[in-house]
């Protein structure tokens, strides 16, 4: 009956949750290593972490302050199963040496190496198509040197540059057909210098220059046969003194001052 079993776990309430524990003990380790022979899971080195009744990792670990820890070569999964990522972890749970990212559909997300948990040296990439995405360099953990980005049909989207996590110097950016669509330039993240924006059929389409972020000096706009339509001049960010407006025909179409 219901009600003698209460009363002996009631008299017997220190057996009782030794009993539990023993079990969890036991169980946890057969779940964890996946090992039923008591010696092969006591010399077990790696172990298999569950998340709400998934193995989300295997890997090692070791008991600090009665938490887990984990170090050396780990592999992470997704719910479906599939491989998330997989590298090394060092003493201190940061990853450290090369390092791959998957899709859910197993297809290589990225390959980065890292160095006490940052980044460094080239980063590769992908979209959920294999297709490359981007080729980066890093330093420190922040993007440095050249910075490639692609479309989804493989062709370059963008080269730029960076130093210590800014961009710096010239940027070209390409159309989807492969054409160049534009030249900019940066200093500390800002434009700095002259911009051009181009045609898709590589004809200029509008000139500016910038001065720490803001622009500054001449200002030009082209109809595609290569004619200025538009031309004036800026002060630190506005427009500035004559400005005019012709036709694609070269005639003056109007003037204004600001």
């Amino acid at each position: 009956k219901i009600k003698d079993v209460q009363t002996f776990l009631k008299k017997n309430k220190k057996e009782h949750e030794a009993f539990i524990e023993t079990a969890t003990t036991y169980f946890s380790g057969i779940r964890q290593t996946q090992m039923l022979d008591k010696q092969q899971r006591d010399n077990a080195s790696i172990f298999y972490y569950w998340n709400d009744n998934e193995v989300t990792g295997k890997g090692a670990w070791r008991i600090e302050n009665g938490k887990q820890k984990f170090y050396g070569p780990w592999e992470f999964y997704y719910s479906n199963g599939q491989l998330k990522s997989r590298g090394v972890l060092d003493e201190n749970e940061d990853k450290d040496g090369p390092w791959e990212f998957y899709y859910d559909n197993g297809t290589l997300k990225e390959k980065s190496v890292y160095k006490a948990n940052l980044v460094e040296g080239q980063s590769e990439s992908r979209y959920k198509n294999g297709q490359l995405y981007s080729l980066d360099n890093y330093k420190n953990g922040e993007l440095d040197d050249e910075y490639k980005q692609y479309y989804y049909n493989g062709l370059l989207k963008q080269v730029s540059h960076y130093t210590a996590g800014k961009k710096n110097g010239v940027e070209k950016n390409y159309t989807l057909r492969g054409t160049l669509n534009s030249i900019y330039n940066y200093k500390d993240d800002e434009f700095e210098g002259e911009q051009t924006e181009l045609y898709i059929s590589g004809a200029k389409y509008r000139t500016s220059v910038y001065t720490n972020g803001k622009q500054e000096g001449p200002y030009k706009e082209y109809a595609i046969n290569g004619t200025v339509i538009m031309e004036g001049n800026y002060v630190n960010g506005s427009p500035d003194g004559d400005w005019k407006e012709r036709y694609r025909s070269g005639k003056l179409k109007k003037e204004y001052t600001y």
